[in-house]
């Protein structure tokens, strides 16, 4: 079976390529304002479609603004005052991958959910930007390589549903080629810096990709949308490409701080 070069892949392969080559050849600084501009387009998509009033969503993206600003200063000046948010997010991501499996996930928070999902990701964003800019490139590759191996892999062999109630286009066959795509491509990135955890860590966290997936899912089916935008050509919004790397981020990062890899 061939798939056909629609939007989706079209998008991944223009949009792709454009990003890492910002994050592996731009300047720190800017590096770290991509992230805060990524992050606030999600804050938007996420308000949105939560229904939030004006007042809420100004006050939310102010506090993105202020936390991002804060993270930019940790970062510099001691890394660890981050630490507690990565903590935070691993206990988040456990309970809605517990509901999840068990079926007892009906609904997302708005508030706390938006905070505890994307939060984590843009200080691990802002961390690796100042600290090693080839872990920031690693983990954003890992988490899109799977993506893409999720859909392609859904397309050819998709047959059995991962969670209908939730998001029926998703199955375990595409589950376990996001599984596999992720490990390989972790596997070689670690072989190329002479970092063989990468392979647990991208495994860990393609695994939890899945679930920021599957909440994003749940937040869009409550509102009744498709995606959270049409700001990219066939992807959605930039809430539909941030829900993995949500999931994957307290992970990932909790698990360079075992290594060594962020002191």
């Amino acid at each position: 079976m061939v798939i056909m070069l629609d939007w989706r892949l079209i998008s991944a392969l223009v949009a792709g390529p454009l990003l890492m080559a910002a994050v592996v050849l731009s300047p720190m600084a800017f590096v770290a304002l991509l992230g805060l501009l990524v992050i606030l387009g999600g804050v938007i998509e996420w308000v949105k479609l939560a229904g939030l009033g004006t007042g809420t969503r100004v006050v939310l993206l102010v506090v993105v603004v202020l936390a991002w600003a804060l993270m930019l200063v940790a970062s510099i000046l001691d890394q660890q005052f981050l630490y507690p948010l990565f903590v935070l997010g691993v206990f988040w991501w456990c309970i809605m991958g517990w509901q999840i499996v068990t079926g007892g996930a009906h609904v997302v928070p708005v508030v706390p959910g938006l905070l505890m999902t994307l939060l984590p990701l843009l200080a691990l964003w802002v961390l690796l930007a100042v600290c090693d800019r080839y872990f920031l490139y690693s983990f954003l590759l890992i988490v899109f390589f799977a993506d893409v191996a999720a859909y392609a892999g859904g397309k050819v062999w998709g047959r059995s549903k991962l969670a209908p109630a939730i998001s029926p286009g998703k199955t375990w066959e595409g589950f376990c080629c996001a599984l596999t795509g992720g490990l390989s491509m972790a596997l070689l990135l670690g072989w190329a810096r002479g970092f063989p955890e990468l392979g647990l860590l991208g495994l860990v966290g393609v695994l939890f990709s899945q679930i920021g997936d599957l909440t994003i899912s749940l937040l869009k089916r409550r509102a009744h949308a498709k995606d959270s935008s049409g700001f990219i050509p066939g992807h959605g919004g930039l809430l539909d490409r941030l829900d993995s790397l949500a999931g994957a981020a307290p992970f990932v990062a909790g698990g360079l701080v075992l290594c060594g890899v962020l002191r």
